[in-house]
C-alpha cells in the first residue's frame, strides 16, 4: 500500500521547502506503515503571498516545477509514482497526507512544508526516514565517469556549493573568501568542485570571475549533484535551500552563515522556532560531527578552523 501525498502550489511555495515536505511526507508514510509514496502535484495556479511569489514571472515558476517539483522525487527510492496535473484537486486517493487537504480548515499550512511539522515525528522514526535521499544509480556513474577524465587527486575531494542569487544577496557566498578555501585545500592536494548558483550559472555568471574547476552539471542536475556530494570527504556551503536534500541524507556536509539578521527565515528566532534548534546546535536529525552547522560567518578563517587537521 503506498502513501498518496498531495502538493498544491496555490497553497504551497514552488522551491526547496518541497524537499522538505516530502520528507515529512516520508515520515508519515513509515508511521502510518506505507510501503512507498505516489505523488500528487497540482499547479494549476501559484501562490502569491512573499514578494518573491509576487516578483517571479510565471514562466520561470513553470520552469521551476519541472526543474523541482519533477526533479527531486528522483532522489527518493520509496517514491513510486509522480503525476503533475495542470487542475485543481477533483478527487482524493486513499490514505492520504496532508491530513485534511484540500479542505483544511485549521490554523496550520493546508501543505506543512516547514521544518517544524518534522518536530512531531522527532523520536517516533527512525532517524534513517528523516534523511531518505540518495541519488540515483546512474547519477553516481556519470560522476564517476567525469571525475575519471579529470585531474583527480587520490586524496579524495571536496565540494564547494556556491549561493550567488539575485534573491536575499545578504544571504551570498563571499566568493573571494571560498576561492581562497579552494586555494588552500589544492595546496594540500585534494581536488576541488564547485558547484555554481543554478540562477547564477544561467544569468550574471559570477563564479567565471574566480579560475577553480567547476562541476557546472550539478546545478542543473539533482541527482548528479547529489551523487557530487556523496563521494565527498566534505561539502562546504552556505545556508542556501538547494542543500535541502544533502541536509536530509547521509552524507557530509559543513553549513556556514545561519544567521542573517536581514533575512527573517535566516534570524535565530526562526531557527528556534522552526528547525528546533538554538545557535551552536546542529540539525536534530543530523548524523554525528560530519553533519554539522557553523555558526560563523564564511570567511576563509573561519573555514580553515573547521577544517582543521585537513590544511595541516
Amino acid at each position: 500500500m503506498n502513501l498518496n501525498v498531495y502538493y498544491d502550489t496555490q497553497e504551497a511555495p514552488v522551491t526547496f521547502d518541497f524537499a522538505t515536505y516530502l520528507v515529512t511526507a516520508n515520515c508519515a508514510r513509515v508511521f502510518a506503515g506505507c510501503e512507498g509514496m505516489n505523488l500528487h502535484i497540482h499547479a494549476h495556479k501559484f501562490r502569491k503571498k512573499t514578494i518573491r511569489d509576487q516578483s517571479t514571472p510565471e514562466g520561470e515558476i513553470r520552469w521551476r516545477v519541472n526543474h523541482i517539483l519533477k526533479g527531486v522525487p528522483a532522489l527518493l527510492p520509496m517514491v513510486r509514482d509522480v503525476h503533475i496535473y495542470s487542475s485543481p484537486v477533483m478527487s482524493i486517493d486513499f490514505p492520504m497526507f496532508p491530513p485534511g487537504y484540500p479542505q483544511n480548515k485549521s490554523k496550520d499550512l493546508v501543505i506543512p512544508y516547514l521544518s517544524d511539522t518534522l518536530l512531531k515525528f522527532k523520536d517516533k522514526v527512525d532517524p534513517d526516514c528523516l534523511r531518505p535521499y540518495r541519488p540515483p544509480d546512474e547519477a553516481v556513474n556519470i560522476v564517476s565517469r567525469l571525475r575519471s577524465v579529470g585531474k583527480s587527486s587520490q586524496r579524495g575531494y571536496f565540494t564547494i556549493t556556491l549561493r550567488t542569487s539575485r534573491t536575499q544577496t545578504d544571504r551570498n557566498s563571499n566568493l573571494d573568501s571560498w576561492f581562497s578555501v579552494y586555494e588552500l585545500l589544492i595546496a594540500r592536494g585534494f581536488s576541488v568542485y564547485v558547484v555554481p548558483d543554478y540562477e547564477d550559472l544561467t544569468s550574471h555568471r559570477k563564479y567565471l570571475d574566480y579560475p577553480w574547476e567547476t562541476f557546472e552539471i550539478a546545478a542543473f542536475d539533482h541527482g548528479i549533484r547529489l551523487a557530487l556530494y556523496a563521494g565527498a570527504i566534505q561539502n562546504l556551503c552556505v545556508l542556501n535551500g538547494v542543500m535541502v536534500p544533502l541536509f536530509h541524507s547521509p552524507y557530509p556536509y559543513i553549513v556556514f552563515k545561519p544567521i542573517v539578521e536581514s533575512v527573517h527565515q535566516t534570524r535565530l528566532d526562526w531557527f528556534q522556532r522552526i528547525f528546533g534548534i538554538d545557535q551552536d546546535d546542529s540539525f536534530w536529525w543530523s548524523s554525528g560531527d560530519s553533519q554539522r552547522i557553523e555558526w560563523v560567518e564564511d570567511t576563509v578563517e573561519n573555514v580553515s578552523n573547521s577544517l582543521g587537521a585537513y590544511l595541516t
